[in-house]
């Protein structure tokens, strides 16, 4: 019997906006069990198409969605399609981890711009 406190699954904006660590972890957790190793002996900085993941472009695609599916956040397609256009389309495939974990990164900070921006727009103007 496990007797250690549950910790509150974080996803969506507070994963991706949070401590980078747990969105560090997300992306850990995610390309371990896709290759079937230990998320803890993953090199975010070795790329993909290395030992021991010989990744090919279907495996990057199936991780973002993975990735996507684990935070509760999709990065919407263009900003997906642009990211992987410079990682993709000749092998081997030039893609680390810590560049999936900065992109989620970057598109949740951009995205929230965009909210707050948006919030702005909505208030309605002052009566005199």
């Amino acid at each position: 019997m496990d007797i250690r406190q549950k910790q509150p699954s974080i996803t969506g904006r507070n994963a991706v906006l949070g401590n980078p660590a747990i969105l560090e972890g997300v992306v850990r957790e995610a390309i371990g069990d896709h290759f079937h190793v230990d998320p803890a002996t993953i090199d975010l900085n070795q790329c993909l198409s290395g030992g021991p993941f010989n990744a090919d472009g279907l495996d990057v695609m199936e991780l973002g969605t993975e990735i996507m599916e684990r935070l509760e956040f999709p990065i919407p397609k263009d900003e997906w399609e642009r990211f992987l256009d410079n990682k993709t389309g000749t092998e081997p495939i030039r893609l680390r981890p810590a560049e999936l974990v900065q992109l989620f990164h970057s598109v949740g900070k951009s995205l929230e711009q965009t909210a707050d921006l948006l919030a702005i727009e909505d208030i309605p103007p002052r009566k005199n």
